[in-house]
């Protein structure tokens, strides 16, 4: 099972991550050490510049305690500072030379091979596509929604929303179903309709979050990669990664809200898209990054009512809507001993499937303390 270590600086407990309910556990030399790891290293938040070194901090820690062979680690709060700070106020080249510093601090403290991602730039916020006056459904969940999923649409809705200039695409669900083939948990939360809306816009619905936001995702069709290779499209950086490990510890590292103009190394360009389908926001990315496999190869798309799925006993509680983690992730591969360490909730221990992950544990902004998710036997 995955066993959770849930620390809040007052207190800790124990879960089984599967079902989240509390079990006890016999203390191990690792569990000792993993449980010690989250006390003396309370997370800062989300919008702390201090979160960029405890993520390093963090995974110096856990080399040292576990010595893995992959390292898996997100710095995500240049993607919160983009979105819920004024751009006058961050800093923003300062906050870039800080993430720059504490990567390159892990890498020559560790020792990994790095393969380092920025998933995309944002740019300012152009305005809001209301979507609460349609007749039909429509589902705009997350941190800045470009993309929602419609349901149940009359004549006038469709209409309204084909004739809305701040839309870029309304795709019908027969030609997410011809061009997205996929596996049939994928198929099966196909919306009726998928709106895009265009650079500069999110959506507003039901699942949108009340915080105020200042930038979005510039849905930028290439992101750049610092990697001994040439990766061409962003499937292909967890084969790059399967290749290297066969003569090197490696580190995977995302930098969230960080394109190309902002990336500080030298990098190749990489292709973020699907088709004519561009990837945005960490759900989507994570995933791909770490599976190698394209968005119908996992069970969610875009715009999916994820709340059919939710309920008093939907499994994996502490993961969001995410039931399951995928068996093609890379810390999933057997023979080798994967770690990773995130700023990022959630998606670090699900898109990772590593052995160990220490992650923030915080919700829309809001820091209730860290996570540790660890592969153990009950």
């Amino acid at each position: 099972m995955k066993l959770g270590i849930i620390d809040v600086r007052e207190w800790q407990t124990t879960v089984n991550l599967e079902t989240g309910y509390h079990v006890e556990v016999t203390p191990t030399p690792l569990t000792r050490e993993i449980f010690k790891l989250l006390s003396n290293n309370p997370f800062p938040g989300d919008l702390r510049w201090e979160s960029n070194s405890w993520v390093s901090t963090v995974a110096l820690q856990l080399d040292h305690i576990y010595q893995p062979e992959l390292m898996f680690l997100s710095y995500a709060t240049t993607f919160f500072q983009s979105m819920f700070a004024p751009r006058e106020q961050t800093a923003w080249e300062k906050l870039v030379s800080n993430v720059k510093d504490e990567v390159e601090r892990f890498i020559n403290t560790s020792g990994f091979t790095p393969v380092i991602v920025g998933t995309g730039s944002t740019t300012a916020l152009a305005g809001n596509i209301d979507l609460t006056q349609l007749d039909g459904l429509a589902i705009s969940g997350g941190m800045g929604p470009l993309y929602a999923g419609l349901y149940d649409p009359s004549s006038r809705d469709l209409e309204y929303l084909q004739n809305n200039q701040l839309i870029a695409t309304v795709i019908p669900r027969s030609q997410m179903e011809k061009d997205w083939p996929g596996n049939s948990s994928f198929q099966d939360h196909l919306p009726d309709y998928l709106l895009i809306a265009r650079p500069g816009y999110v959506f507003r619905g039901l699942g949108s979050m009340s915080r105020i936001i200042h930038r979005v995702s510039s849905q930028d069709s290439t992101i750049p990669v610092k990697a001994d290779a040439t990766v061409h499209n962003i499937t292909d950086i967890a084969g790059l990664v399967r290749k290297m490990l066969k003569n090197n510890k490696v580190a995977l590292i995302l930098l969230e809200g960080m394109g190309i103009k902002d990336f500080p190394w030298k990098y190749s360009e990489c292709s973020n898209t699907y088709g004519t389908y561009t990837y945005n926001g960490p759900d989507e990315q994570y995933h791909c990054i770490c599976t190698g496999l394209h968005l119908p190869g996992h069970p969610y798309p875009p715009g999916y009512r994820y709340y059919e799925d939710d309920g008093e006993n939907k499994p994996w509680p502490f993961s969001g809507p995410y039931q399951c983690i995928s068996s093609q992730a890379l810390g999933v591969d057997p023979g080798i001993k994967s770690a990773a360490v995130g700023s990022r909730s959630i998606l670090t221990h699900v898109a990772s499937g590593a052995d160990i992950v220490v992650e923030c544990f915080a919700r829309s902004l809001y820091n209730y303390g860290s996570m540790a998710v660890l592969n153990q036997i009950i």
